[in-house]
């Protein structure tokens, strides 16, 4: 507790890496613990923190497929969240796992199996960025103009690596979609300029 109370206070003035030194210190030297992938899984939605987790994690030997793997199923959503954002970049894939859904719904067995059979590769990680398919860059607008500010959230990052192809496929689904609402419109329009 007064961990977090400490993290807290160093957060509120612009500290915090000195208390996230710790964890990152761990998961690149490969003493970490469970703890430390729920913390990087949780807090790499944060876009000051992600550049340093992802950093950590490409400065490992091995890349911690399985670590991340395991959180898919953790019942905080935030962590699932985070864990699959971490594996999508290393495995340019999500096996289509919905992390939205609650931690052991049926509907995510099939992908489950194949990250499992994917943290059990070897060798290393290329993080290359690969093109979005429609059906994820489609699954990612709707997220957007869903109303749920998490889900918007985390499209708009999952998109901007993607910028042209974002901005094009934002384009084309507001023109095949003229009778939007207009919350919905300025969701699209507003994650066009992020």
């Amino acid at each position: 507790m007064k961990t977090f109370f400490l993290c807290s206070l160093l957060f509120l003035f612009g500290t915090w890496p000195l208390c996230a030194q710790q964890e990152l210190t761990r998961i690149t030297d490969g003493t970490e613990t469970p703890a430390d992938w729920q913390w990087a899984a949780r807090e790499v939605s944060q876009p000051a923190k992600r550049e340093l987790i992802q950093t950590a994690l490409a400065s490992r030997d091995t890349y911690p497929r399985k670590e991340l793997v395991t959180l898919l199923t953790h019942e905080q959503l935030a962590i699932r969240l985070g864990a699959l954002e971490l594996l999508e970049v290393a495995a340019d894939s999500s096996f289509s796992f919905n992390p939205w859904l609650e931690k052991n719904d049926p509907s995510n067995a099939e992908s489950l199996v194949l990250w499992e059979e994917w943290a059990g590769l070897e060798g290393p990680i290329t993080n290359k960025l690969s093109a979005l398919s429609e059906d994820q860059l489609q699954s990612y607008l709707r997220d957007i103009i869903s109303g749920k500010s998490e889900r918007k959230r985390r499209s708009v990052r999952m998109l901007i690596p993607h910028s042209l192809p974002a901005v094009s496929a934002i384009q084309q689904f507001l023109a095949d979609k003229p009778g939007l609402p207009q919350n919905s419109v300025l969701d699209l329009k507003e994650a066009q300029y992020l």
